[in-house]
């Protein structure tokens, strides 16, 4: 029985960039840099995907067909052993059951502030599409993530795939990368070079954050850009 392609499903600014790369040294896997179901990060297939009912940063919207996704997953598994996805809310389902998964998400404190200032941006066009009830934008980012992360959890045991958490590769990233070990991901060799890729990045960064969440005199929280 042919295995399925390897499949990263994250949330946007949860190092699912990072975390594909260092992957894909480790074993020597082929990989498409970005989202390869996303139609803006992959313009060669950007009306196929559409009509399928992939969705991306901009545009939540619109009918899902999945009698025609089989054809693209055949284009992707001919070029690429893994894969990366962020933008999956009403697909989730399907990358599951058709790919082999891991799921990697990020803590709302660890997610923001961001060094990007889109990433907020994309978060809240994430709580409009989910009809968040707040109208400050941090309470509707906070909410958004909230939402995303509890269904892409949710799906994880039905599925048996595993969790990694961003934040426990810090400093205990062998534990958090054991699952990948035993869904034979990675032999044991291959886990240890990993798990020095992932914590030697934290060692090596030291990146402030280019917008930060501030308090101003009616205490309510605003975006500023950060001065250190």
């Amino acid at each position: 029985m042919k295995s399925k392609p390897k499949m990263i499903l994250s949330m946007p600014n949860s190092g699912s960039d990072w975390f594909a790369r260092n992957l894909a040294m480790v074993t020597g896997w082929s990989y498409y840099d970005k989202e390869w179901f996303n139609p803006i990060t992959n313009l060669e297939f950007n009306g196929p995907l559409r009509e399928a009912g992939f969705k991306c940063e901009i545009d939540f919207t619109g009918p899902i067909d999945t009698t025609k996704r089989g054809p693209l997953k055949e284009e992707f598994c001919r070029r690429y052993q893994l894969g990366k996805e962020v933008w999956m809310l009403d697909n989730i389902h399907w990358f599951l059951s058709e790919f082999d998964c891991i799921i990697l998400l990020r803590s709302l404190s660890s997610t923001f502030p961001p060094s990007r200032l889109r990433v907020i941006q994309w978060y809240d066009q994430i709580a409009s599409y989910l009809a968040c009830p707040h109208e400050d934008l941090c309470s509707r980012v906070a909410y958004a993530h909230r939402v995303y992360r509890r269904a892409i959890e949710g799906y994880a045991p039905e599925y048996l795939r595993p969790v990694i958490n961003y934040d426990d590769l810090k400093f205990n990233a062998h534990g958090a990368l054991e699952h990948l070990l035993w869904n034979k991901w990675l032999n044991r060799d291959q886990l240890n070079t990993l798990v020095d890729l992932c914590e030697g990045s934290f060692r090596d960064k030291n990146v402030d954050a280019e917008w930060v969440f501030k308090s101003n005199n009616n205490s309510h929280l605003v975006l500023e850009r950060n001065t250190p």
